[in-house]
């Protein structure tokens, strides 16, 4: 099978060809788009990550291709639909970092809360003004409570934190097993004194937080978004914080990740670099050690599994999902 291999570091690109000896495979520099469709344009395969745009501009050219197979849980760069369509099969990584980007998570919420950013240079040690706050009592907010944020729940309440949850899934059952309560996203606004996002990114949860609703966020709230950058609209994260709204941010995604490797940022990004009170870490919360080479295996399964005839990890179109 001939693969093309798009978005990979160094470790991993070596740990790919080799574990991939069978195939004609070709490693290349950076993410693929329409543009760059002569790279993958004999591919029967392509393994891509989260910057890459498989949509239908690109698949239209690439005529050999039968399976896209992203290094990531999200998928919402791919076109599914239109994939299904051209008999292109589509699967990827349902879960490699749960607990890593847990932990990541956890580590923004304690970094805000005693202002660690602040007092680590040493050049204001007794200044009252870097008081931090602690945890326990404290409510989070957690939307999605999905495989990430089920395990953020169970961390957060073994620091003594009260949760409350939203989730497209009402499931009452689920809550009372984790303890912990679902409400709706205005109540979830106004309460939490953390809100951590953990949701998938489509058209229903696209800037879940925005300018209608970011005046329904509790005075003082700290927000945390290690989730996907289409969930929150920056407007009104830097509106919230010019405003004392949110008392800061923290924020591991952003919709335009493929502009900011040009270095190329946007107004609001800009803005939200020079403000103290925020943390910017461009999408890093997936990287560790074990993580990195538990999507390597993962991807290699998948690619094991196809070549095959009995895929695993596909992604349905949406029409297949509306049935259940």
């Amino acid at each position: 099978m001939k693969i093309s291999v798009f978005e990979i570091s160094s470790p991993g690109k070596e740990y790919l060809k080799e574990k991939l000896k069978g195939h004609s495979v070709s490693i290349n520099r950076g993410s693929l788009d329409a543009k760059g469709a002569s790279k993958a344009k004999d591919a029967d395969a392509i393994i891509v990550f989260i910057h890459s745009k498989i949509n239908k501009e690109l698949l239209d050219k690439l005529k050999n291709l039968k399976l896209v197979c992203t290094m990531s849980a999200g998928y919402d760069h791919i076109d599914v639909d239109y994939c299904s369509k051209k008999g292109i099969k589509v699967c990827n990584i349902p879960e490699y970092g749960k607990n890593t980007i847990a932990e990541f998570t956890l580590g923004l919420i304690l970094a805000f809360s005693r202002k660690i950013n602040s007092i680590s240079s040493f050049s204001e040690i007794g200044d009252d003004k870097n008081l931090g706050f602690d945890l326990n009592g404290k409510t989070i907010g957690i939307v999605g409570v999905g495989r990430i944020g089920g395990t953020i729940l169970k961390m957060v309440q073994a620091l003594g934190m009260k949760v409350i949850a939203f989730d497209h899934f009402k499931d009452q059952k689920w809550a009372e097993l984790l303890g912990f309560r679902l409400v709706s996203m205005e109540e979830l606004l106004a309460s939490s004194d953390i809100i951590s996002m953990h949701i998938p990114c489509d058209s229903s949860t696209y800037h879940m937080i925005n300018m209608k609703n970011v005046s329904l966020i509790k005075k003082g709230a700290f927000l945390v978004n290690t989730a996907r950058g289409g969930l929150v609209d920056l407007k009104a994260v830097v509106y919230a914080l010019e405003k004392g709204i949110l008392s800061g941010a923290a924020i591991d995604v952003f919709e335009e990740e493929n502009s900011m490797m040009k270095g190329k940022n946007s107004s609001d990004v800009k803005k939200l670099k020079k403000m103290k009170n925020v943390i910017l870490t461009y999408h890093h919360a997936y990287k560790s050690r074990e993580s990195v080479k538990r999507i390597i295996d993962e991807t290699l399964h998948n690619i094991e599994r196809f070549s095959s005839n009995v895929p695993v990890n596909l992604i349905r179109p949406s029409w297949e999902k509306s049935r259940n």
